[in-house]
């Protein structure tokens, strides 16, 4: 059965283990990851379509990496203490 997401956002946290999820994220159109999310999908092969969050949980590799697709939070606290 093909799933018809069209896009996922990829927290960070416990990444899915269960093939439901695992599908969807191979399967989606557009993957979004927050933060360090985009570690694991990265890790595993993948390229997420954008980036977003503050910077403070994604490796020093990816931030520099993917630059291109990073979308950072102004509002947020570690990113307000980088660029002070």
């Amino acid at each position: 059965m093909k799933n018809n997401i069209d896009a996922v956002i990829l927290a960070n946290g416990e990444y899915p283990t269960a093939d439901t999820p695992l599908k969807i994220l191979r399967e989606a159109k557009y993957v979004v990851c927050c933060d360090g999310g985009a570690d694991r999908y990265i890790e595993l092969g993948y390229t997420p379509d954008v980036i977003i969050g503050d910077g403070d949980s994604l490796s020093e590799e990816n931030r520099v990496r993917y630059a291109d697709i990073i979308h950072y939070n102004p509002n947020s606290m570690y990113l307000r203490a980088l660029l002070t």
